[in-house]
């Protein structure tokens, strides 16, 4: 709620003002360069804005603490403080109702229209979306489940690597033997449907000269995402 979160700004900071810098701050740490606060509430303000990219930005962030995760995918919670018990339902209505969402935020002010951060997780991939502008709450949540739905459709996760798969297998020298190169451990990304990992294996020797320890190492698996090196797995031998 806005009282609760100016309150703590003051606690935080000792003052709104003081909160808002360090709001800004942490922003341009963060990257987010489309995103300027003038309030702790998020209230209408010509110096208060961001870009839907921000928001998910922000969202990736906040998504990394297991607290906020548990937090923004409740239904519902029970506040136990006070004379009574009271109920609370979640105002992001998808979590309530859409099993694979399990966050973000809503929120809607008169500039800024219904607003919805969305993220949904299905097969171990997560994806985020960021709505905003619409002109009612059901609008904003269409939206929102036709984007999830969306990335879910077009992400998947693959094994680029297993542990013990074999690479390679390279003679022994004076011997009329190989020994397999196998892969240390696995290396499972998300990827676009249709996408392929580049895996290349490096540094391995044309030949070895044993005896050798079981494991020794023999080389490098490289594991390539759109170009970039994306993980490096040590090669062991079999012997």
């Amino acid at each position: 709620a806005n009282d609760a979160a100016a309150t703590l700004a003051v606690r935080i900071s000792g003052s709104r003002a003081r909160f808002v810098r360090a709001m800004n701050a942490r922003a341009g740490e963060l990257g987010l360069l489309n995103t300027r606060y003038a309030n702790p509430v998020g209230l209408d303000d010509p110096d208060n804005y961001s870009s839907a990219a921000d928001l998910v930005k922000l969202a990736l962030v906040l998504r990394t603490n297991a607290f906020f995760r548990e937090t923004t995918n409740r239904p519902r919670v029970t506040i136990r403080s006070g004379a009574f018990p009271r109920t609370f339902a979640n105002r992001n209505a998808l979590v309530r109702s859409t099993p694979v969402v399990n966050g973000v935020k809503t929120g809607r002010t008169q500039g800024a229209g219904y607003v919805l951060v969305g993220s949904a997780t299905r097969g171990g991939v997560t994806v985020l979306s960021a709505v905003l502008g619409d002109q009612t709450d059901a609008a904003r949540n269409a939206d929102t489940l036709g984007l999830l739905r969306y990335g879910l459709r077009r992400y998947g996760r693959t094994a680029a690597v297993r542990a013990g798969r074999t690479v390679a297998s390279v003679p022994l020298r004076h011997r009329d033997s190989s020994v397999a190169i196998v892969a240390s451990s696995d290396v499972v990304r998300t990827i676009r449907r249709g996408e392929r990992l580049a895996v290349r294996a490096i540094g391995v020797p044309d030949e070895l000269d044993g005896p050798l320890p079981r494991g020794a190492r023999t080389g490098t698996l490289e594991v390539r995402q759109r170009g970039v090196v994306v993980a490096r797995v040590a090669l062991g031998s079999t012997m």
